[in-house]
């Protein structure tokens, strides 16, 4: 049932394979709206050449569901999170190859989620401002509604100070940074760092936990809710995703669609109109409870929750 744990940072590219008791959180459900037409990636162009390397040819764009001729698989991934647009831009030196994509996602929320499953236990590479990780395969990073790659298929440890050019001029060049009011949700308390994620329907989801088939909590790809390991000493090392809905009645509809539609693997132990306790096969307990427009879930605990 838990499946938790962000993704290591890997090339990931076309050439390679809290809520508190009876708190409501309307305002966090779609945190930002879309940018307008005139801030599309169109009007984003890709960094200048570090010295002594050339464009391999001119930027590439991928708009939409053309993403899948771009992507060599995980393409439903950023589709689900808010994908609209990439730009690719290749630089030769000699047979030396880097290249630089700059992925526009639907806000930041959705680009913040794309660098937190990618970044792995990255740590950050020196001379690069902002919020990144990398290695001399590749820099990743996130800026406003932009999730940015800088790709190295090589490895080679010399070209390292020319990708930390480019990821710092392509970051310069992006919007001001924007923070991500979701992430505040989650309470403090035993929450383990680095391990926050965020989720916005079926696909997305599955690195978490299994609750049912589809769409089962109701995200229609719109809704976002995040996601985070927890520690404590009653009930050791858990999982907890929250989700603030639109409104009262939209969580509603979605917890009592996962009371109808749990999967059969989790066995229901008890439940009344505001919270579910199940079992897994290896006896690890999870809750469900909905408070207001929100949705609070726990899976992977060692014991059996007391009720409230």
């Amino acid at each position: 049932m838990r499946r938790i744990g962000c993704w290591a940072c890997i090339p990931f590219v076309a050439v390679w394979a809290g809520c508190q008791h009876g708190k409501t959180l309307e305002s966090t459900a779609n945190p930002e709206p879309p940018p307008s037409a005139a801030q599309a990636v169109a009007e984003v162009q890709p960094p200048p050449p570090p010295e002594g390397w050339a464009p391999a040819a001119p930027p590439r764009r991928f708009v939409g569901a053309d993403l899948f001729n771009h992507i060599d698989g995980a393409a439903e991934v950023f589709l689900e999170l808010g994908f609209r647009r990439v730009l690719v831009q290749g630089y030769d030196r000699g047979d030396t190859t880097l290249d630089v994509q700059i992925y526009e996602m639907e806000n930041s929320t959705a680009a913040r989620a794309m660098f937190l499953r990618l970044r792995g236990k990255g740590v950050a590479v020196p001379g690069v401002t902002g919020r990144n990780v990398g290695n001399r395969y590749q820099i990743t990073a996130q800026h406003s509604r932009f999730f940015v790659q800088v790709n190295n298929p090589e490895g080679d440890e010399g070209d390292t100070p020319e990708m930390v050019e480019l990821a710092s001029r392509t970051l310069q060049s992006l919007p001001a940074d924007e923070e991500v009011g979701i992430l505040a949700v989650l309470p403090d308390e035993g929450k383990v760092p680095g391990s926050e994620s965020i989720v916005r329907g079926p696909y997305t989801l599955q690195s978490i936990c299994t609750l049912g088939e589809g769409d089962i909590l109701q995200m229609n790809g719109q809704v976002f809710g995040v996601a985070a390991d927890y520690e404590t000493k009653a009930d050791g090392r858990f999982t907890r995703l929250i989700i603030p809905y639109p409104d009262a009645n939209a969580a509603r509809a979605a917890f009592a669609n996962l009371r109808s539609h749990l999967d059969p693997e989790l066995r229901p132990v008890r439940h009344d109109a505001r919270s579910i306790v199940f079992q897994d096969y290896r006896n690890q307990f999870g809750d469900a409870t909905i408070r207001g427009n929100t949705i609070d879930i726990r899976v992977g605990l060692s014991r059996d929750p007391s009720p409230e």
